[in-house]
């Protein structure tokens, strides 16, 4: 079972990357973030984090884009034989959102070739970088699940999908507010399972205890995203997978 579920995400996502939709998704939001930070930067100084920076924003459009893969399989009328099987349904829905995931993961070499090339400095922690994309890649994994069962529910959801991309970036301390918002940021770091891996992976303050909170709201997101599959896919047999 388990060797059949790991070649259901490999299939999934070879589909995935043969729609350049997805590729030249993270490709230009990659790029065009680091561009702009390279100019900020150029003009009031760098902080050697523009490339992680540019790298989280890049794996967090590909990760919105599960929406979307979700209604092509709906549309092509690939959906009522990969959901008509023995396999959970449940299990079969989450084969789908690995694929953006581990694309966007892309995105970090990615950004560092380019901040190379354009000689732009590089803080690298190798320890608290890889154990940061660890955390923030199962960190995504209910929020993809979550964006996947609620967006999926509706047609337009490639529509919808860059409304997700500013708040939850933000709500991660990816990017320096006023102070006047630091409040609201500060509530919402604590609800978002993505903001401790973003500080992790940008070098920022970090304790235990925020190790704890963000295991919490990773069981929280987990829950949360599994009833709302659930009635996704209770929706979905009524419809006959239309």
């Amino acid at each position: 079972m388990i060797i059949d579920y790991f070649s259901a995400i490999a299939l999934q996502f070879k589909l995935f990357l043969s729609n350049s939709y997805f590729v030249v998704l993270l490709l230009t939001s990659t790029t065009s973030t680091l561009l702009i930070l390279y100019l900020y930067g150029y003009r009031y100084g760098f902080t050697g984090n523009e490339w992680l920076t540019a790298s989280i924003v890049g794996m967090w459009a590909s990760s919105t884009s599960v929406a979307g893969i979700i209604n092509f399989q709906k549309y092509q009328g690939v959906m009522p034989y990969l959901m008509d099987g023995s396999r959970s349904k449940f299990l079969t829905f989450t084969t789908f959102i690995f694929s953006p995931i581990i694309f966007g993961l892309t995105a970090f070499p990615l950004s560092f070739l380019l901040a190379v090339i354009l000689r732009m400095p590089t803080e690298l922690n190798i320890g608290s970088l890889i154990f940061g994309i660890l955390l923030l890649f199962f960190s995504l994994l209910p929020i993809d699940l979550l964006i996947a069962g609620f967006f999926a529910m509706t047609p337009r959801a490639l529509i919808y999908e860059p409304i997700l991309m500013v708040p939850v970036l933000i709500a991660s301390n990816l990017f320096e507010l006023p102070a006047k918002f630091s409040g609201i940021t500060q509530t919402l770091s604590w609800i978002i399972p993505t903001s401790y891996p973003v500080n992790l992976i940008l070098g920022h303050g970090t304790s235990g205890m925020n190790l704890g909170i963000w295991f919490v709201q990773l069981i929280a997101w987990g829950l949360i995203s599994y009833f709302v599959l659930q009635k996704f896919i209770s929706i979905t047999q009524k419809e006959g997978f239309a």
